[in-house]
């Protein structure tokens, strides 16, 4: 097991927090342009737009944690990196929703905090692609959702609602407590019709 001293988990954390512009830029691409398509070549899309920012390393599909059987280990849809130093930044798991499945919702939130989480990286990122008629509806309920959803680490504060200034997608942010340090969760919504 490495060990990560704080000033660089401070470093990498100051530094995400002022690329979450970025990230949502690179999902609101990838949207647009392969609206139609399923998760893994989304997951491709956002990749390829934070390689292309020659800001990170984006390591896809990657071993990291433990699966939720505890049997081998998890397999992080996106693992953001520092550039220079390969130093985790955020995790990224990402999912299509259709219809509010609490189950699907659960499993994903629940396996991006904790099982592919084991060093505790103070970033995460839940990607929601949307597909749903009434893409309003859902997102009412998904609010709802997360508002009343039994985080698995102390919640620092109720999450907010970000403004995206666009009317096909959603961002909230959660801030909590992991061994009594801050960690971060970004949930975005795209209206992928």
């Amino acid at each position: 097991m490495f060990k990560i001293l704080p000033e660089a988990l401070e470093y990498v954390s100051d530094r995400l927090k002022a690329d979450r512009e970025i990230v949502y830029d690179s999902v609101s691409e990838v949207g647009w342009t392969y609206c139609y398509a399923k998760e893994n070549l989304l997951n491709d899309g956002l990749r390829d737009g934070l390689k292309n920012t020659r800001r990170y390393q984006v390591h896809d599909q990657t071993r990291h944690g433990q699966s939720e059987s505890g049997k081998e280990s998890g397999e992080l849809d996106l693992l953001i990196s520092t550039k220079e130093e390969d130093l985790p930044i955020s995790i990224v798991e990402a999912l299509v929703l259709t219809t509010i499945d609490k189950q699907n919702l659960k499993q994903h939130i629940d396996k991006a905090l904790t099982n592919y989480n084991p060093t505790g990286c103070p970033n995460t990122i839940i990607i929601i692609y949307a597909r749903n008629s009434n893409y309003a509806n859902l997102m009412l309920r998904l609010n709802t959702y997360l508002g009343e959803y039994e985080y698995p680490y102390e919640v620092k504060e109720s999450f907010i609602e970000e403004s995206t200034n666009y009317t096909e997608s959603r961002h909230w942010k959660i801030d909590m407590i992991r061994s009594d340090k801050d960690i971060h969760l970004d949930i975005y919504a795209f209206n992928m019709p």
